[in-house]
């Protein structure tokens, strides 16, 4: 047994198998917590559980005034929608395969990968990243994507030849997150389009980005501007709910709403990284990545979050703060280099970390649950009359959708 927690506790100092830690024990924990809580269905996971029942033309029409395209709901006539557990251990287990394979993929595609497992761990312990998971909505599959989207950009950029398969690959996949949520979708385009027009000026890639967009055009032709047009007036709504980059990255990092002790700590560490980061941009690369791309992509997200006020949710603008962290590893591993017994401190503060966004997370889950279970019940009671479809007909359940 001492071996064996000798070779774990090597394995956690060599930082190469980090995120397979992480990421295995915060799904243990996920299902762990499912089973004891016994869950329900959020707000939101009610009214879209009850749109994926509907037949395609009427299901159509509900998505048509929600801010989501209808990919998911498609994707969840396949699910026990009427088992609450077993669903959200189908999404669960999904969105972890998902990641398990970027994950797979960065060890494979980098040489120097254990400055990239860093990051990847810090972005799993986030607290973010446990209430992403298992929450039957698009962003549980559509992150892990947009992350294998980025790391092969990120792997285009670094390379002095990309095969064409890979190319495609890249924006199949983009195309994927259309249908799932227009985000994320976002954040490929703007990935992709900045692979090949700024880093990798490849005539085969920069064709198909132009396809991309005629395919995107056809899309808002047939179902987007109607879309649009349905969603105007919640749009305003949004402009109600503060659009801040500091308290949204704050919850993203620890689960607390109102600023203290702890979360101004892990926010200065944060930004001390990024500083630090930054600072040596004056090199090409940090440790066999580039700096170059990297920090136009935070740039680039960090003021369409601003723009398009996506700051209102953290799920919107996770992906930013995935990069952040990402930055973050990046120099904690450089400074592991250069510090030796720097990684056992590291490790150590990691462990805490990760422990105290678990706990967090378990609490603020087992009193969600006390109120979802009072809304749902309202909502059961006096929103949704079942009948053979099992929706209500009288009015449109995509208006309730946030």
């Amino acid at each position: 047994m001492l071996r064996t927690f000798g070779n774990i506790k090597n394995r956690l100092l060599n930082y190469l198998h980090l995120p397979y830690y992480v990421l295995g024990f915060v799904y243990i924990v996920k299902v762990l917590i499912l089973f004891v809580v016994k869950p329900v269905y959020e707000f939101d996971e009610v009214i879209l559980t009850q749109i994926s029942k509907q037949a395609p033309t009427k299901l159509l029409d509900s998505v048509s005034v929600d801010p989501h395209p209808p990919g998911f709901y498609f994707l969840l006539k396949f699910f026990p929608v009427e088992n609450v557990l077993y669903s959200k251990l189908l999404i669960l287990t999904l969105s972890f395969a998902l990641f398990v394979l970027v994950i797979v993929y960065v060890y494979r595609s980098f040489t120097r990968s254990r400055a990239l497992m860093i990051g990847l761990a810090l972005f799993f312990a986030s607290y973010s990243f446990f209430s992403i998971p298992s929450v039957l909505k698009q962003d549980s599959l559509s992150l892990p994507i947009l992350l294998m989207i980025f790391f092969m950009a990120l792997k285009f950029v670094e390379s002095r030849k990309v095969r064409r398969e890979e190319i495609t690959l890249i924006n199949l996949l983009s195309l994927i997150l259309l249908f799932l949520g227009y985000v994320n979708y976002l954040y490929a385009v703007l990935i992709i389009a900045a692979t090949f027009f700024v880093f990798k000026k490849d005539k085969y890639g920069q064709k198909l980005i132009f396809l991309q967009l005629l395919v995107f055009g056809l899309y808002i032709y047939l179902f987007g501007f109607t879309q649009l047009i349905n969603n105007t007036q919640r749009f305003s709504l949004v402009s109600e709910i503060p659009n801040s980059i500091i308290s949204s990255l704050n919850f993203h990092l620890t689960g607390f709403t109102k600023f203290n002790f702890w979360s101004d700590s892990v926010l200065f560490a944060i930004f001390g990284f990024i500083f630090y980061f930054v600072s040596n941009t004056k090199k090409a690369k940090l440790k066999g990545v580039s700096t170059a791309f990297i920090v136009l992509l935070v740039c680039l997200i960090i003021s369409l979050g601003y723009l398009a006020k996506l700051y209102v949710r953290v799920r919107y603008i996770v992906f930013l703060y995935f990069l952040l962290t990402f930055i973050c590893g990046l120099v904690i591993f450089r400074l592991s280099s250069k510090f030796p017994n720097f990684r056992k401190y590291f490790i150590s503060i990691f462990i805490f970390y990760l422990l105290s966004n678990t706990f967090v997370y378990a609490s603020n889950l087992a009193l969600t649950q006390r109120g979802e279970n009072t809304v749902v019940a309202i909502l059961n009671d006096t929103a949704i009359k079942t009948d053979r479809l099992g929706y209500v007909t009288d009015y449109n359940l995509g208006t309730m959708v946030f």
